[in-house]
């Protein structure tokens, strides 16, 4: 410390200056956070939740649909960069002269069927027009039986415990493999099964299992098919990063029907030398995460726009 540091840090005035120029820098600092943190808590309030309630007193020109399970509810981001939002502003800025609205009703857990279900709710309570439905479901079948239609219909709201014993009782008129009729068994005896990971309840690995599941998806396509008009609505079927055999194909197959298509993106439609860069695009649960889910949202454009299911933008 030179002198005159020294004489102005002894001197009482001196002191006192140093004293007010702390506590102007402290000041600022605590200043700057509560602006920070007060400006993030905003954003929370700003982002638009995916499944919020949408305005449809405006028609708008262009209105998607995304139903779904938590792939497309956006489950590993944040709110606001689950796919379908992340469509809707890609779109808007390749449209800007057109008023676009994406729609996302996809619930976490959903199977095929509650999905679809989903789809005809919308519909009947929102009574507008929507132009292209975007499916993408199927994935929780193997273990998400609610409203199956293999199942009898009071067993609709029943626990997955119900469901168990049913299918036990039942295993051999739904084709469920013999390891899993042993697996089902042991499952009976446990006190809680809903303490179990869902894997832990069906083998369906099995061809008889693949295919029941795919019969499943592939009925609950043809009657989601059913309840849109052909000259109003296109239906385009969207699969997972990863691989769901019985899910592709079962998308694949009904892709041939007129006014269905299919969009693939197993692995992010990635070829097969680059398969290795989707670590970046994944969340830890293995769902995407926000850069995941906008490459599957510039996917989606690209191929509707391929497929001529939306104009190309001027």
């Amino acid at each position: 410390m030179n002198s005159n540091l020294r004489r102005l840090w002894t001197s009482s005035r001196g002191r006192k200056y140093f004293f007010s120029l702390i506590a102007v820098v402290m000041s600022l600092i605590v200043a700057f956070f509560i602006i920070e943190f007060g400006l993030r808590l905003l954003a929370v309030f700003i982002v638009q939740a995916p499944n919020e309630t949408v305005d449809f007193e405006q028609e708008p020109d262009l209105r998607v649909l995304c139903a779904g399970d938590s792939h497309t509810e956006g489950v590993g981001a944040s709110p606001g960069y689950d796919y379908p939002s992340q469509l809707q502003a890609m779109l808007r800025r390749a449209y800007p002269q057109n008023q676009i609205a994406v729609i996302n009703i996809g619930r976490a857990g959903y199977n095929s069927t509650q999905a679809a279900e989903s789809v005809a709710g919308f519909r009947q309570s929102c009574k507008c027009r929507t132009q292209i439905v975007i499916f993408n479901a199927g994935k929780n079948n193997d273990h998400n039986f609610a409203h199956a239609h293999f199942l009898p219909d009071e067993m609709a709201e029943m626990t997955l415990s119900e469901h168990i014993k049913y299918l036990l009782a039942n295993s051999r008129t739904f084709r469920l493999g013999q390891v899993t009729v042993d697996r089902l068994r042991r499952l009976s005896q446990q006190p809680d099964v809903f303490r179990l990971h869902w894997n832990q309840a069906l083998d369906v690995e099995g061809q008889e299992e693949q295919k029941l599941l795919r019969d499943w998806v592939e009925r609950d396509i043809a009657q989601l098919r059913a309840q849109l008009p052909p000259d109003e609505s296109q239906l385009v079927l969207l699969n997972y990063w990863q691989r769901v055999p019985f899910l592709d194909l079962a998308f694949r197959a009904a892709a041939q029907e007129d006014g269905v298509y299919f969009i693939d993106v197993n692995y992010f439609a990635m070829p097969l030398g680059k398969m290795g860069k989707t670590k970046s695009l994944v969340a830890p649960d293995l769902h995407p995460n926000r850069y995941g889910y906008a490459f599957i949202a510039r996917h989606v454009m690209q191929e509707l726009i391929a497929m001529k299911v939306l104009p190309p933008p001027d």
